[in-house]
């Protein structure tokens, strides 16, 4: 199974909770043999590992209106159809919400099934 966690940064951005949180969830899962991938918003699309942990950005904007401010950024939500296409997941797990981290990557992964 390969699993892919959303986050709303990842280093070599500054650490929180939920990125301490999901990183530790990531090894744990690849001890009990299930793939575990980060994807967060980043400044460009770009892939790159840390400790042995594959990590995933896709570009984002800023929210310029209060359209993209409360429904998502499009760009975000494009590049991360792109990630999911390019190497589909068993399943999706987002861990943040904001602009770049909006309901509208949920819906990128639903309507890959």
């Amino acid at each position: 199974m390969r699993t892919l966690h959303v986050c709303y940064s990842f280093p070599p951005d500054p650490l929180g909770g939920t990125e301490v949180y999901v990183r530790a969830l990531c090894v744990a899962l690849e001890r009990l043999g299930i793939e575990a991938q980060v994807v967060a918003p980043g400044t460009v699309d770009e892939t790159y590992e840390i400790d042995g942990l594959r990590v995933h950005r896709f570009a984002h904007g800023e929210p310029r209106d209060l359209d993209a401010l409360y429904s998502g950024d499009r760009l975000a939500a494009a590049g991360f159809g792109a990630l999911l296409d390019a190497d589909p997941p068993d399943l999706v797990h987002q861990h943040a919400v904001s602009p770049a981290c909006s309901p509208r990557l949920a819906s990128e992964a639903k309507k890959r099934g």
